[in-house]
């Protein structure tokens, strides 16, 4: 499920920030796990461009929230949390093909995946591999896979199996952010792949899916 909202959206004129009170909310709702991502650049509510170097950008931003969760544990997530967003014109969308890489049926076998997917790994900066942190091991991994599109992103706020919220700061020097690891897989080669990543999938404090999609554009192979 993602959730869509503008970081600026309080309760009330002065009140809090809506977003960090639904962290909060899925925290007390005993949500498996949230990932919070502040836009680079993106529309303000009043239909401007706004991006990172504009002027005020900490409150006019979009914010994105993420939650990975059955869908038992969803419904009884959303019975509340319409009422957490509404005042902010709040949007919610629930993608119901996701597939659990290591819950969904796949372990270890090649899935007959019918499309090409979208691999999400969620983790912890301090997540490794082997003395190497996780994200790069990953990274390297895919390179020697040839996969033509991968993306790590730090996340603004968020909390995972261990309960723990942690929020990215500005002066921050411990590894202690959200981390999420984004790879495009063509569906002739999701199995293949990974198989190859499942001791790095088995390293992750979070969870790993497979979003159903169609690659429309692909790039040219590497020479």
């Amino acid at each position: 499920m993602q959730i869509l909202l503008h970081e600026s959206d309080r309760k009330g004129l002065f009140g809090r920030l809506v977003y960090e009170d639904v962290v909060q909310y899925l925290w007390r709702s005993g949500a498996p796990g949230v990932t919070v991502y502040r836009s680079e650049e993106g529309l303000d509510k009043q239909g401007h461009i706004q991006n990172i170097h504009s002027e005020y950008m900490s409150e006019q931003l979009p914010v994105k929230m993420e939650v990975v969760a059955t869908e038992k544990e969803l419904q009884d997530i959303l019975e509340h949390l319409l009422e957490e967003i509404q005042g902010a014109h709040g949007q919610a969308i629930v993608m119901p093909e996701v597939m659990d890489v290591e819950q969904g049926g796949w372990r270890g076998e090649n899935p007959e995946m019918q499309s090409d997917s979208l691999l999400k790994v969620f983790m912890k900066e301090e997540d490794d591999y082997n003395g190497t942190p996780l994200y790069h091991a990953f990274m390297r991994e895919l390179q020697k896979l040839d996969v033509q599109w991968v993306n790590v992103i730090r996340a603004l706020e968020g909390f995972g199996q261990d309960h723990v919220i942690r929020k990215t700061k500005i002066f921050q020097f411990a590894n202690h952010s959200p981390v999420v690891l984004e790879a495009v897989l063509p569906a002739s080669q999701v199995g293949y792949i990974l198989e190859r990543l499942k001791l790095f999938i088995q390293a992750a404090s979070g969870p790993a899916i497979l979003l159903s999609g169609q690659l429309v554009s692909a790039p040219t192979s590497r020479e």
